[in-house]
């Protein structure tokens, strides 16, 4: 997937200190859910990706959030190829995300 310019995200500064794990975490997601492909296990897909539309939001990560409901969506109709292109979305995402706080 081609990198395009950064992504604005303005979270609360009270969360500044967790947002760093926070997004190394997605980083490690990514990798799980090639993993789970891997094997074919979709149900590790769909609990990844419910986990991943709950965190989103907590941490103010809209896209996030969306990206995970829709890995949950591929993982229940078994598409490794969405599952896939949202696993490159999510990469790409966290390449270009550029954190304000307020």
């Amino acid at each position: 997937m081609p990198q395009e310019g950064k992504v604005a995200v303005r979270v609360e500064k009270d969360l500044a200190g967790l947002i760093p794990d926070f997004l190394r975490n997605r980083e490690e997601d990514i990798r799980t859910l090639g993993d789970a492909l891997a094997k074919n296990d979709f149900k590790a897909v769909w609990n990844l990706g419910h986990n991943l539309k709950g965190a989103g939001g907590s941490y103010g990560f809209a896209a996030i959030t969306r990206m995970g409901a829709d890995i949950e969506k591929a993982a229940s109709a078994g598409d490794a190829i969405e599952v896939q292109r949202l696993a490159d979305e999510l990469a790409n995402f966290l390449s270009r995300v550029e954190i304000t706080y307020y």
